[in-house]
């Protein structure tokens, strides 16, 4: 499994506009959004705002067999869920991911996960 997680500066005339976003994906139009996960292969996204002083940070966490598959599929994909949330990301962020960076990933620093033990000992 690849992981990437990144941060994007949120402005803060886009606050608003990002939290309303953001509760559409997690209530009205969840379905929507974890079929628009299945259709890049991806397996977990997580979304974090953590305030930096000033102003904010927008961090986003996935998950994918292969990110760069996932990066190609959203780039073309004419879905109408799909352009939709490129367009969101685009107005607030100013990324656009249909024209996706030639620029490097996040560099990997660090990845540490514990398997959970099962213990078969019954008292």
């Amino acid at each position: 499994m690849q992981t990437i997680a990144f941060a994007v500066s949120l402005p803060s005339d886009k606050k608003e506009r990002f939290l309303s976003f953001a509760k559409l994906l997690r209530t009205d139009r969840n379905a929507e959004f974890r079929q628009f996960l299945e259709r890049l292969d991806t397996v977990e996204e997580n979304w974090f705002l953590q305030p930096c002083g000033e102003t904010d940070l927008f961090i986003c966490y996935l998950a994918a067999s292969d990110l760069q598959a996932a990066f190609g599929k959203l780039a073309s994909s004419q879905h109408p869920f799909d352009k939709w949330i490129k367009q969101e990301n685009k107005e607030i962020f100013g990324m656009d991911f249909e024209s996706p960076s030639d620029g490097p990933m996040p560099e990997v620093l660090l990845q540490c996960k514990l398997e959970p033990t099962q213990s078969n000992t019954w008292k």
